[in-house]
């Protein structure tokens, strides 16, 4: 089902619900839930390392060597940071 000529339909289904997963960990990152911590973590890094698959091609180096950083970037942060509570 998931590896013939002509499920497009199928691929486009997977990847809205894992775009709306992703966006509801995204929003609940503010409310400082741990689980959307770590979906954040895993979605930055299937992005890091699906990028840098593409550092090696001649005319996607540059957005994928920052796409790579973002992503490293954006899993210290959700690590580094994520259960700090303010002092305030």
């Amino acid at each position: 089902l998931l590896f013939g000529d002509k499920n497009l339909d199928v691929w486009g289904w997977i990847y809205v619900v894992i775009g709306i997963l992703v966006a509801v960990a995204g929003f609940a990152v503010f409310s400082r839930a741990p689980w959307a911590r770590w979906v954040g973590v895993l979605a930055a890094t299937v992005g890091a390392i699906t990028a840098f698959f593409w550092l090696f091609t001649p005319n996607f180096w540059m957005p994928a060597l920052v796409s790579v950083i973002l992503n490293v970037l954006v899993v210290y942060a959700l690590v580094a940071y994520g259960e700090r509570e303010d002092a305030a």
